[in-house]
């Protein structure tokens, strides 16, 4: 599938947050230009020259390693020596030093296989980690002794790994409950949701 509609679609974000921390008083667009002249209408296979419909950008899930390099820009694309234990990256991968980066800094730890799973759409609850331990890399997050229960309706489908982030995310209504108060911690998130999400976490991290 191809990841650059998604792409485009999420690095509006960056411009946006660089404007509000420059005090702009225009409003950005978080969907480039550009991303309006993909024709996302059909593609021609090359043996068949069938017609085959492409998914709406929105409708396109984020992966992982999207939003590592969503990260990894926002803090300024640093360089890192780091050696990465994941199996799964290869060094001339496009996101492979985004990923260096942030197991550098604990903001990723893969999975128990020594893989990182960067093409796999990104769960709720594995997004809220990740943007969790970023909050806390920029010196967020909880402090001291804190403890109080999640009440949304699916609240005990939440991980333990995912439980003090889920916590911090939903206390700054970053990820917000559905009509049935249900946060689907287990979901996987759309490039449109995640544009939203970040948003409201890159305001949150700027107060």
């Amino acid at each position: 599938m191809n990841r650059k509609i998604g792409v485009l679609v999420l690095t509006g974000i960056l411009a946006w947050t660089m404007a509000v921390s420059a005090g702009a008083a225009d409003a950005v667009r978080l969907i480039p230009q550009s991303a309006g002249q993909v024709d996302t209408a059909q593609t021609v296979t090359d043996s068949t020259d069938v017609l085959t419909p492409l998914p709406e950008a929105e409708d396109m899930l984020l992966t992982r390693g999207e939003l590592v390099v969503m990260l990894h820009e926002q803090a300024g694309s640093p360089v890192v020596n780091y050696a990465m234990h994941f199996t799964d990256v290869e060094q001339s991968d496009a996101d492979a030093e985004a990923i260096r980066w942030a197991a550098s800094e604990g903001i990723i730890q893969g999975y128990g296989d020594d893989t990182f799973g960067g093409e796999e759409a990104v769960s709720r609850q594995q997004l809220a980690v990740i943007l969790y331990r970023y909050a806390q890399h920029e010196g967020k997050g909880f402090t001291g002794a804190w403890a109080f229960p999640l009440s949304f309706s699916d609240a005990q489908e939440v991980s333990g790994y995912a439980y003090e982030a889920m916590c911090w995310m939903t206390m700054h209504d970053i990820l917000e409950a559905d009509a049935d108060n249900a946060i689907h911690p287990q979901g996987q998130v759309t490039c449109q949701e995640g544009e939203q999400i970040m948003e409201r976490f890159f305001q949150s991290l700027s107060q």
